[in-house]
């Protein structure tokens, strides 16, 4: 698997997005699409939306896990704190979710908050918080100007 990162291209990609991520889009909806050059096919892809002066919202679809191994959350980290200039990355993420919340937490990110019975009945909002700067395998950015 040869994996290319590419901006999202609404336009290109809004049939194919509406069936793995549910999520409305506006026009400040912008992201990264991971793509399998092998076989020129999406394998994940991130959608960052609400946008404040230091955070974005992040939500994330994996169709191949071995993307991960390619990258995937550096990328997500690099356009976010990188390119954007933002200090956070947020997340919200159902509490029955197990994979995306095992993921978020190995990342890096922590629980800064919680909305019972917020995405239906028994099952909770969780918002998650990935600061630049945290532990875990986010881009530490005042690592690479200390090594420059």
């Amino acid at each position: 698997m040869n994996i290319e990162f590419i901006p999202l291209d609404l336009t290109r990609d809004h049939e194919w997005l509406k069936m793995v991520l549910p999520i409305p889009f506006t026009d400040r909806t912008n992201g990264i699409l991971a793509m399998d050059t092998d076989v020129n096919r999406p394998v994940a892809v991130a959608v960052f939306d609400t946008w404040t002066h230091t955070s974005v919202c992040v939500h994330w679809w994996i169709g191949k896990r071995m993307v991960l191994r390619h990258g995937f959350f550096e990328e997500i980290a690099r356009y976010a704190f990188d390119v954007c200039g933002k200090q956070m990355i947020v997340g919200i993420i159902p509490s029955d979710s197990l994979l995306s919340t095992r993921l978020a937490l190995k990342v890096g990110m922590v629980e800064v908050g919680r909305i019972v019975d917020g995405y239906k009945m028994g099952v909770d909002q969780v918002i998650y918080q990935g600061k630049l700067g945290d532990a875990g395998r986010w881009i530490n950015l005042d690592s690479k100007e200390e090594a420059a």
